[in-house]
């Protein structure tokens, strides 16, 4: 939504109460110090003029500063689109066990395992609402169903989701043997089992910045001495450690729950997303995991490459970026996949995983993305790095730059390099990729070394230090350590 222009507004009010003012303040002063001159003769005695008094100094006109819209309410069914999608999908698709699930919770699986889709898609329902009161609502998936012979109806919740970080977080998960049916005001009855000997109940809510559950009471069942014993506490926690032993029936135990009355809630039929759907920015249809991979990625040398990077769609499309200095000269790129499809895989701690599948039909290819140490984000296939930082501003380094022995690298400016030992002596040189980024200035050092052929003999980014002084941090290919050694900072030479 475009904000209005109220500095513009502001600024004329300003100016019309600064002319307000001035005209007031001019006229009283003028007001104040003027007076009537009468000629002086023999006789009478002069008259003075009779003193004017000053008129009341005028009270500024108030500057009315117009109040700023309030931010605009963010759209929450956009915001939680990735995960209704994906619970939608499941219901109508039905569950598949080699896909990656993010959202869908084990509640839902096992109604789509044993329901008809068409009757789910009415039956189980979404709802946006905070329950947490903390001014930012959850989404909830549930049923309104009777589980047994005799219950009437209540609402059974399969899933809350928030969004405490910015991402969707799943924070409660209801299925069969560990059911939370909703008791209205925010509030769920929780019941549990694990085996004859282990059952809970009680009591919970989720607490304000919706990462944990507050329980009021939580009522268990634990083996003792062989037989089963009874305990309470509010942790939520099945401990007899920490928990208070009660010294009652089975009968009484079972009658604390009697006290709760589950009951049915408002839903929204996730029939209704499947028009919806069609309505959202499909990126924000993806899940968190699945995005990162989103986007223009390239290289950032093109020498002696075919493919220079990939554009990733949100539509799980990817089409290759060929090189232009190949197709300019009408050579064609053999062998190689120029489109496909992609899907989120297999991660890490540090980094988010992805296959590549070619339309082709050849081999998936295994994909990383992940920050480097400069903060880019960074693409890698099969050793290949690729990075999205846009369009990349190509530029110069020009000089003479020198190792902390005394050796060093000249750049002519003209993409060319030259390495120089600590004697002065040429040792080798090559091409130069200077390009622009959001951290300095990248470098990749091309060269010809024997019968390898074109290969990198250096990668380095030029920035400022803590100082302010222009440095160059270098590394350097395995194959040229021997003599130029692992690293280096360069500085600026005569």
């Amino acid at each position: 939504m475009e904000k209005r222009r109220f500095l513009s507004r502001k600024s004329g009010m300003i100016a019309l109460t600064a002319l307000i003012l001035a005209g007031c303040g001019g006229n009283a002063a003028i007001d104040r110090n003027t007076e009537q001159a009468v000629e002086a003769t023999p006789t009478p005695e002069p008259t003075k003029a009779p003193e004017k008094k000053p008129e009341p100094t005028k009270e500024p006109a108030a500057v009315v500063t117009p109040e700023e819209e309030p931010p605009a309410e963010p759209d929450y069914f956009a915001v939680y689109a990735s995960a209704l999608k994906e619970n939608l999908d499941m219901i109508r698709d039905g569950y598949d066990p080699e896909k990656d699930y993010y959202y869908s919770s084990t509640g839902v699986i096992e109604r789509v395992m044993y329901e008809e889709s068409e009757a789910l898609l009415d039956s189980i329902g979404y709802a946006i609402e905070d329950i947490s009161n903390d001014g930012i609502p959850e989404l909830l998936i549930g049923e309104n169903i009777s589980t047994y012979p005799g219950e009437e109806e209540c609402a059974y919740i399969y899933a809350v989701y928030s969004i405490p970080e910015d991402r969707i977080m799943t924070v409660m998960e209801g299925w069969a043997r560990n059911a939370y049916r909703w008791l209205g005001d925010g509030k769920f009855l929780y019941n549990g089992s694990g085996g004859a000997m282990y059952s809970s109940f009680g009591q919970c809510s989720l607490l304000p910045g919706a990462k944990e559950l507050a329980w009021d009471e939580y009522y268990f069942t634990y083996e003792k001495n062989g037989a089963i014993a009874y305990y309470t506490n509010k942790s939520g926690v099945s401990d007899p450690d920490n928990a208070t032993e009660l010294n009652i029936s089975g009968e009484d135990f079972w009658k604390q729950e009697e006290k709760y009355h589950p009951q049915k809630r408002d839903f929204i039929p996730m029939r209704s997303l499947v028009e919806e759907m069609g309505k959202v920015d499909p990126a924000l249809l993806l899940s968190e995991q699945e995005r990162p991979i989103l986007g223009s990625w390239e290289v950032r040398s093109y020498v002696n490459m075919a493919l220079i990077g990939y554009r990733m769609f949100a539509d799980g499309t990817w089409l290759a970026i060929e090189n232009p200095s190949r197709l300019s000269e009408g050579r064609p790129i053999e062998d190689k996949p120029l489109s496909g499809n992609w899907q989120g895989a297999y991660g890490g701690l540090d980094f988010d995983g992805f296959e590549l599948y070619p339309e082709d039909g050849s081999a998936s290819v295994y994909v990383k993305v992940y920050s480097d140490e400069y903060g880019d984000k960074v693409m890698e296939i099969n050793g290949t790095e690729y990075y999205n930082n846009g369009e990349h501003e190509y530029t110069e380094i020009t000089g003479s730059w020198l190792f902390p022995r005394g050796d060093s690298i000249v750049f002519d400016g003209d993409g060319e390099w030259n390495y120089y030992d600590d004697g002065n002596n040429w040792v080798l040189g090559g091409h130069s990729v200077i390009e622009s980024g959001p951290n300095g200035i990248w470098l990749r050092l091309h060269t010809q070394a024997g019968d390898t052929g074109l290969t990198i003999f250096g990668r380095g980014i030029y920035h400022s230090d803590a100082t302010g002084t222009d440095v160059i941090d270098m590394d350097f290919d395995p194959m040229f350590k021997d003599f130029v050694g692992e690293a280096a900072t360069l500085s600026r030479g005569l």
